[in-house]
C-alpha cells in the first residue's frame, strides 16, 4: 500500500541504496564496499587508490497509478571508480558490477525504508567502463543505472 514519502524521493532512494550496498556481505572474493550518496562523483586521481562507490540520484518520472496514488520511477546511478594497479583490477571491478546487478535482481539487496510496494524495475549498465578514463588516467570508471518504482499517495 503506498504511503506518503517523508522526504525528497530521489534522496531517499539513493541514501537507502547506498546503505544497502554498504551493509551487504558480498560473496566470494569481493571485499566489503562503502557506498556513499553523492550528487557528483568528482574524485581526484589521488583519491582513487581505494575503490569509491557513489550512489547518484538521477531523473524521476511521475505517472498516475490509481485515483489516489502516483508511481514515481526514480533512477539512480551507481558509480565505481578506482585507480588501476593491474589488469586484474579491471576484471575484479567488472565482477563487482555484475555482483551488484545480481544482488539487486535476486532481491538479496533490498531498500528497507521505501513505501510498501516499491521495487526495482530496470537495471542498465550503459557505461561498463569509461575508455577515456581508462586510457588517459588509468582509472576504471563505470556506471550502473537502476530505476525503482515507488508508489506515493497523492497529496490533497
Amino acid at each position: 500500500m503506498p504511503t506518503a514519502v517523508p522526504t525528497h524521493v530521489q534522496r531517499l532512494v539513493a541514501n537507502e541504496l547506498a546503505a544497502a550496498l554498504t551493509a551487504y556481505s558480498w560473496p566470494g572474493d569481493i571485499p566489503d564496499i562503502s557506498a556513499a550518496f553523492r550528487r557528483v562523483p568528482d574524485y581526484s586521481v589521488e583519491d582513487l587508490g581505494t575503490l569509491k562507490v557513489s550512489v547518484v540520484p538521477g531523473p524521476v518520472q511521475i505517472r498516475t497509478a490509481t485515483r489516489s496514488d502516483d508511481m514515481f520511477d526514480v533512477s539512480v546511478g551507481i558509480v565505481l571508480a578506482k585507480l588501476l594497479s593491474s589488469e586484474a583490477d579491471i576484471a575484479d571491478l567488472e565482477d563487482l558490477n555484475m555482483a551488484i546487478i545480481d544482488a539487486i535482481r535476486s532481491e538479496k539487496i533490498t531498500l528497507q525504508n521505501l513505501p510498501s510496494g516499491a521495487d526495482w524495475s530496470t537495471i542498465e549498465l550503459p557505461v561498463p567502463y569509461d575508455r577515456e578514463s581508462l586510457t588517459e588516467r588509468n582509472v576504471f570508471l563505470s556506471q550502473l543505472e537502476i530505476t525503482f518504482q515507488v508508489p506515493v499517495e497523492k497529496t490533497p
